[in-house]
């Protein structure tokens, strides 16, 4: 048996909502107060119905949680000095928003969060203090003056 084309309405509006009882009265059903109730659950023990709620809701899932590939991307451009961040910097004109890439700090921590993913060949302590040399590639005209 197939959902009709309102059992397929009242699925989606009761993944939409959370709410059987107004999503069955939404989807065009008459029935309205306990009966609507009623019957919206009735409606959710269907099988087709159960099922066809899983997928959408998966579906959900799927389409807002990032998957493994994004954040890793993501890490990626961090380190690399492609994400910017904005900072903002009051002046006697008002407050100056600069866009500059994520600092040193916070490039390091994308590093390590990738090598957590990726580990090297050779043993590497992260917790240990070591000099690290970072370079930014941004023109001084790009960095506000400090104020006095």
């Amino acid at each position: 048996m197939t959902l009709s084309e309102r059992q397929k309405r009242f699925c989606e509006l009761y993944v939409k909502t959370g709410n059987a009882t107004q999503s069955y009265i939404d989807a065009g059903y008459k029935a309205r107060g306990a009966s609507a109730r009623a019957n919206a659950s009735k409606l959710l023990t269907n099988p087709n119905a159960k099922s066809y709620i899983e997928e959408l809701t998966s579906q959900l899932k799927k389409d807002s949680i990032a998957d493994a590939d994004r954040v890793l991307q993501f890490l990626t451009k961090v380190m690399d000095g492609e994400v910017k961040e904005e900072l903002g910097f009051v002046t006697d004109e008002g407050v100056e928003i600069v866009s500059l890439p994520i600092n040193g700090t916070g490039r390091i921590r994308a590093a390590a969060e990738l090598l957590k993913r990726y580990p090297l060949p050779v043993e590497v302590n992260l917790n240990t203090p070591t000099a690290i040399n970072v370079n930014f590639d941004f023109k001084p005209e790009d960095v506000p003056e400090p104020e006095d």
